[in-house]
């Protein structure tokens, strides 16, 4: 009994970390994203349509990622 509760409690920390992980690699990504539509952009209107574009792909991913939660609950 005691080592089902701390086997399980591992499970968790480690999907915890890992949660953590991608959700730390993801916003990486972004930020990058936003960096080089700032550096290739020659002006606002350009800026203005890169920063877009990664607005929809974060919006895409808040989809998907509700979709999953309310699927697993």
């Amino acid at each position: 009994m005691e080592f089902d509760k701390k086997f399980e409690a591992l499970l968790t920390k480690k999907i915890s970390l890992e949660k953590l992980k991608i959700e730390e690699e993801t916003i990486r990504n972004w930020k990058e994203r936003i960096e080089q539509s700032i550096i290739k952009s020659n002006d606002f209107r350009s800026l203005e349509i890169n920063i877009k574009t990664v607005l929809k792909v974060m919006e895409t991913r808040l989809k998907t990622l509700h979709s999953e939660i309310r699927a697993l609950i």
